[in-house]
């Protein structure tokens, strides 16, 4: 029987696959292979530790160890505001109106974002432990794309099924946790505006959230007699006495 000797990173099933062949070709209790392990920590940070030490009947405790031992080593990052000084230019966007700048390594290893929401810039990096990103532009006239939020959420690497409602309701348990370090008080209901002109509100249904009434389109910072657009106020209530906490003096 031939034997693998390298081992998928991305793909679990096959990982699982190959694991069960080496451990029926092999006799007794055998070291296995480090790439093995290697190729188990990287989807460990894609799946959890425990599903995947699950899975392949791993030790758990040797492969969070495994994780530390092959973390990359990421290099200090540059200022932001200095960064977009040097290369929005030449983008010919504005970081103030919103836009995403994406920048890729020349090895096509390491994307770096930044963005900047009104608080500050947001600086973040991804670099593959294998294998390179294959979707990026390689002439000067497609450097600049323009995307869509949902756009944004249906990459071909993002496999999470009803994406929408599992992130809102991610978000909903996280939420009071951090709400309560923040500002030292809890929260009880969320609440949330959607435009009607531009969107349904499906995910916030799907996600249990009630609607509970439409704006008049007066909007709050508006000057006397302008009309901004129509908005439905959707709501979620974090526990079941939501109404006796916020009606409580």
């Amino acid at each position: 029987m031939n034997l693998p000797t390298v081992f998928s990173s991305t793909d679990l099933e096959l990982l699982h696959q190959q694991l069960e062949a080496l451990r029926q070709a092999q006799s007794g209790r055998r070291r296995l292979p480090a790439a093995l392990w290697v190729a188990a920590a990287d989807l460990a940070r894609i799946h959890s530790p425990s599903h995947v030490a699950r899975n392949l009947r791993l030790s758990y405790p040797k492969l969070r160890q495994q994780m530390d031992q092959s973390r990359p080593k990421f290099p200090a990052a540059p200022d932001p505001v200095r960064f977009v000084e040097c290369q929005w230019p030449p983008l010919q966007a504005d970081p103030m109106d919103g836009a995403l700048f994406v920048f890729c390594s020349r090895n096509r290893r390491a994307l770096k974002c930044l963005v900047y929401d009104s608080q500050g810039f947001w600086l973040c990096q991804k670099r593959l432990s294998s294998g390179r990103f294959a979707a990026w532009p390689r002439t000067a006239g497609s450097a600049r794309v323009a995307l869509s939020a949902h756009q944004l959420l249906t990459l071909p690497w993002v496999r999470v099924p009803h994406l929408a409602s599992h992130v809102m309701a991610r978000v909903a348990r996280r939420i009071p946790a951090d709400w309560q370090a923040l500002y030292r008080h809890p929260v009880h209901l969320l609440e949330s505006f959607v435009d009607t002109e531009r969107f349904a509100g499906t995910c916030y249904r799907a996600a249990n959230w009630l609607c509970v009434g439409r704006s008049l389109g007066l909007g709050t910072k508006s000057k006397p007699g302008a009309r901004t657009s129509i908005k439905d106020l959707w709501v979620r209530p974090l526990r079941k006495d939501f109404r006796a906490k916020l009606l409580a003096p």
